[in-house]
């Protein structure tokens, strides 16, 4: 009878971890401990001494766990009570990267309980969802602002009458996933320093065209009806991070690319050693993939699917007689980054190396192609790449000082088109003599 009961205990068990079922879980902890109990009165009084030992020791595991993960309940309201400051840097969270961790995953579960103010289902389709026209999203102590034609930040008119548009295209990187109230998105930075730095025949205007989440993939397919209909002179793209996983077909340390999510679990112990596991076999699977110099990957990854989508960008951007600059990325870490540096980083980021590789693929994915097709390349990175004491929030958002420096790299490589192009014929503001 105490082995049925003990069968039954274990599936109880079973089902409730893997439905986060506390009352289930629990139930069939207890359950199979009385059962384990049962069986070891059942062998002591048949002189088993061993069988004894052993049950009685799976009993007090069982009893244990319990108790570790009450105490560890207790922990985790506290921790989740405790107000968290925001953490802009290495240097900042070096001392509690634990807290660094609590922050970032914090920040990111309240902007992900807010997505729903931000966006909206794609009517058209072809992409899982668009951002919701008009969205005023509090992003802790800032407001995400979305215009009434969808687009990051104030509002614009379709019609662009006698002004040169430049519209930004990328990720949350562009969008500006920002959190303090004065801090803004890099396309606005951008424009003020349009306005500041350079005298144009034309009024300059910059939209932000980013959306969380996207691909390069997905912004291409936004091209017909979204970003052409403003009638772009100039279009800014500042790709990377998000579609790295195009190169999983040609480059095996990318294919590693799902990072494991700690899992809901009731047993606080058991979800930490669970979570253990998953991030140690990730990390393994980097190790199993031998080495190829860069020449032969390049070979590969010309025919990649991230070349692909950014061959059609170019084609189209080519085909309406539009000026395309294709901008590289940028990390917290590069090649020169200490161990520990990326150890922190994979805390939060567990495919930290993969993503580094990657990054410097990208980079000479995006600089042939712009030679190839005669186009502008930006290079983003200088000053900025894998500088995580002063302008990373985490391995890919920046802080305000990073979103300012990343506008100026842009400045620098789209200035001579503002230069060059005749109907805004920009030049350098002339600074007035100090009398």
């Amino acid at each position: 009878m105490n082995s049925i009961a003990a069968g039954v205990a274990v599936v109880l068990l079973t089902l409730g971890y893997l439905s986060n079922t506390p009352l289930v879980f629990y139930s069939g902890l207890f359950g199979l401990a009385a059962a384990l109990a049962g069986l070891s009165f059942r062998r002591s009084r048949r002189g088993d001494a061993g069988a004894v030992l052993l049950l009685n020791t799976l009993v007090f595991l069982l009893l244990g766990l319990a108790i570790v993960d009450a105490v560890g309940a207790v922990l985790r309201a506290r921790a989740e009570s405790r107000t968290i400051e925001p953490v802009y840097s290495f240097a900042d969270a070096e001392a509690d990267p634990s807290g660094f961790e609590r922050w970032w995953k914090l920040a990111n579960t309240r902007f992900l309980s807010r997505r729903g103010d931000l966006l909206i289902d794609d009517p058209s389709g072809r992409n899982p969802f668009l951002l919701k026209p008009g969205a005023r999203v509090q992003n802790h102590e800032a407001v995400l602002r979305v215009n009434a034609l969808g687009f990051r930040g104030p509002e614009i008119s379709l019609d662009k009458g006698d002004r040169f548009r430049i519209v930004a295209v990328g990720e949350s990187t562009t969008f500006g996933l920002i959190l303090l109230a004065d801090d803004r998105p890099w396309p606005e930075i951008l424009q003020d320093l349009i306005t500041s730095e350079l005298s144009c025949d034309k009024e300059v205007e910059v939209v932000n065209a980013g959306i969380p989440g996207f691909t390069l993939a997905n912004n291409v397919l936004r091209l017909q009806t979204e970003i052409f209909p403003l009638r772009p002179d100039l279009v800014v793209s500042y790709h990377g991070y998000n579609g790295f996983h195009f190169f999983l077909d040609e480059i095996p340390e990318v294919q590693v690319r799902q990072a494991p999510i700690p899992p809901e679990r009731p047993s606080w112990l058991l979800e930490r050693i669970e979570t253990a596991v998953r991030v140690a076999a990730f990390r393994k699977r980097y190790e199993t993939h031998d080495d190829r110099d860069e020449p032969a990957l390049l070979d590969d990854f010309r025919t990649s699917p991230y070349s692909t989508h950014y061959r059609k960008l170019i084609a189209m951007a080519r085909a309406r007689n539009i000026d395309l600059a294709l901008s590289n990325f940028n990390l917290a870490i590069d090649e020169d980054s200490p161990e520990e540096v990326v150890r922190f980083y994979e805390r939060v980021f567990p495919n930290a190396r993969s993503d580094l590789f990657a990054n410097r693929l990208h980079t000479l994915l995006v600089r042939e192609l712009a030679s190839e097709a005669d186009i502008t390349f930006v290079d983003a990175t200088p000053g900025l790449d894998g500088e995580y004491e002063r302008y990373f929030a985490d391995l890919v958002h920046f802080n305000q000082a990073g979103r300012e420096r990343l506008a100026r790299n842009i400045l620098a490589g789209i200035r001579g088109i503002l230069e060059a192009d005749p109907r805004t014929n920009c030049r350098p503001r002339r600074v007035s003599p100090v009398r």
